[in-house]
């Protein structure tokens, strides 16, 4: 289409030019005009590029955005069948909503939890099988799991230092919290969410809270999500902390498999771990040199 219209701009301009030549018009204004005549050409020329790349640019941009939106509703109709793809589509609104309910209270809280998504949906897909719905229903259910420090004071949350005895006991009531708040849903994208904001804290010898749970009595999810969830704590900085270096919140992350953590979510962690410092680089909160000292 570029070259068409090209084509015949400049057939126009020959063709008047030569008329120009052949004296059809006045003399005295012919080399005056043909000159303003070869100037507008060379305007409208250039227009109709511009034009004609700002489109191609708007079409490209339209079906990137196309493959998005399909990618997203390819996600859904997987999880829940066809039949069921409205209902979930209101589900995933009602998600965020709740998180950005969230950002209103603290806002390293909200960055924190789309991060944690991400990282236990990486983890997911290094454990389930490549057809499995659960890496994309762990990654929605993960971006609820600390939805539960909607219930804890703003002192505790933004508190410049770290907290003592008492506030912690505070602090760990988010996770109890958060299940009251999920557990009655039917759906199961809320009711993973309830799970994962209960257990996510659970440690895999049986320290964590608030059940104490061990091993394999902690669900898959909230096993995976531990791992995620206390990797990005690690290297995310906090109002009473600098943000850890990468390479030494690894170390510990591996260093804790089997107490901690269960080592195949750990393992299933390192195994893309490319991915893991994409999903770093492309946050710009994160302190990402190896050199940065550890608050």
């Amino acid at each position: 289409m570029l070259n068409c219209l090209i084509n015949m701009v400049c057939s126009t301009m020959f063709s008047t030019v030569g008329n120009f030549s052949l004296g059809n018009a006045v003399p005295s204004l012919s080399p005056y005009v043909a000159i303003g005549f070869l100037v507008a050409v060379s305007v409208l020329t250039g227009v109709v590029i511009h034009l004609y790349r700002a489109k191609q640019q708007l079409s490209r941009q339209i079906e990137a955005e196309k493959v998005r939106c399909e990618n997203h509703s390819s996600l859904l109709r997987m999880l829940v069948g066809e039949a069921d793809y409205e209902s979930r589509e209101r589900e995933i609104e009602m998600i965020n909503r709740l998180v950005a309910a969230i950002e209103f209270r603290d806002i390293e809280t909200a960055s924190h939890i789309a991060r944690v998504a991400q990282y236990s949906r990486l983890i997911a897909k290094n454990i389930f099988p490549e057809d499995s719905p659960m890496p994309g229903l762990i990654f929605l259910g993960a971006s609820l799991h600390d939805i539960g420090k909607i219930g804890i004071s703003d002192e505790i949350l933004s508190k410049p230092f770290p907290l003592n005895s008492t506030e912690f006991r505070q602090m760990k009531e988010h996770s109890r919290i958060g299940y009251e708040i999920l557990k009655e849903s039917s759906s199961p994208i809320i009711q993973m969410g309830a799970v994962i904001s209960l257990t996510h804290h659970e440690r895999y010898d049986g320290t964590g809270y608030p059940e104490g749970l061990k091993g394999t009595q902690i669900p898959i999810a909230g096993r995976i999500v531990a791992v995620a969830d206390f990797f990005d704590a690690l290297v995310s900085p906090r109002v009473y902390k600098q943000a850890w270096p990468v390479d030494k919140a690894l170390g510990i992350t591996r260093k804790l498999a089997g107490t901690d953590f269960d080592p195949q979510c750990v393992d299933a962690f390192f195994a893309d771990i490319d991915s893991v410092l994409k999903i770093i680089q492309q946050n710009t909160n994160y302190a990402y040199s190896h050199t940065q000292a550890v608050g």
